[in-house]
């Protein structure tokens, strides 16, 4: 629930720094001539807006994740007991990281078109295909890419929370209280 508290709130992805959502391969690879063409700001408002757009779609994982706590097995339970630093978090993924990406993935869409980001994503892919620079894979769709990298990043603070439990397992017991 933490993981996405804070990377669900306001400006909780964006100002993250490890877990910001980065531009996608094709723009970053292209970053250094599209801003030489005068496209520094349009890069930019893409950037936030994508990661504004992840930080609405992680606010509704909760339900999810509950969820996923209720359809954990008894194999389930064990592996975490014998697993390493990030197995939770393994289990976790197993059995959300699906339900969340359909879930995420409209919300996104959505998300995207509401900011503005994807007609910029678009004009700033036209401007790099001019470069000589073709989309493949995950730069084709952005609602798939930033729902991807938003579902590493609500997982990947999920896993350190998590390693740091198993290492400060006094912890947790604190922010039970709290």
């Amino acid at each position: 629930q933490q993981a996405g508290d804070s990377l669900g709130a306001n400006d909780g992805l964006w100002r993250s720094g490890s877990w910001r959502l980065p531009l996608p391969p094709l723009l970053a690879q292209g970053e250094r001539l599209l801003k030489l063409a005068g496209q520094k700001q349009a890069l930019a408002e893409l950037h936030e807006g994508m990661n504004h757009a992840g930080e609405q779609a992680i606010d509704l994982a909760k339900p999810i994740l509950r969820d996923a706590v209720q359809s954990f097995t008894l194999a389930d339970a064990g592996q975490v007991m014998k697993g390493g630093d990030r197995a939770l978090t393994e289990v976790f993924e197993k059995h959300a990281r699906q339900p969340l990406a359909g879930r995420f993935e409209p919300i996104m869409q959505q998300a995207l078109a509401r900011l503005s980001v994807t007609a910029k994503y678009d004009r700033l892919m036209d401007k790099v295909q001019g470069l000589g620079l073709q989309p493949q894979g995950e730069d084709a769709h952005l609602h798939a890419y930033a729902t991807r990298k938003s579902l590493d990043a609500l997982f990947g603070v999920m896993s350190e929370q998590e390693k740091h439990f198993r290492e400060h397992p006094s912890a947790l017991g604190q922010d039970l209280l709290k």
